[in-house]
């Protein structure tokens, strides 16, 4: 993250888009979004996606991705792309996620249930 800025926000692309022709002006609607607190220059923003991710996988919402931006009077904000020749300065997706637990039955309670 370079370049300094008054308030920096996270949320939802509203439609599908094309990494390799989307502009600023073609850009998708943030939806929903969440002013996220500054990290200090050159290190890494943690941001909870939890509730988005989960609304992705519910089917509440399609997945057209996530939306960073500055905003403010004097606003400018760089970040590195995947392609940044500095490999440690390359945005992450992190996920932590806790496995669906199975519930345990033995092979008699199956048996029963089909009797």
């Amino acid at each position: 993250m370079f370049g300094s800025f008054e308030q920096f926000s996270m949320g939802r692309n509203d439609i599908a888009w094309v990494e390799s022709s989307v502009t600023w002006n073609t850009r998708p609607a943030c939806v929903d979004p969440t002013i996220v607190p500054p990290a200090l220059p050159e290190s890494w923003w943690i941001i909870d996606v939890t509730d988005i991710v989960q609304d992705f996988l519910n089917g509440s919402y399609e997945n057209y991705g996530f939306q960073l931006y500055a905003f403010g009077d004097n606003a400018s904000l760089a970040i590195a792309s995947k392609e940044y020749s500095t490999t440690n300065w390359r945005p992450e997706l992190v996920l932590d996620y806790i496995p669906v637990s199975i519930e345990y039955t033995t092979m008699g309670a199956i048996k029963a249930e089909f009797r």
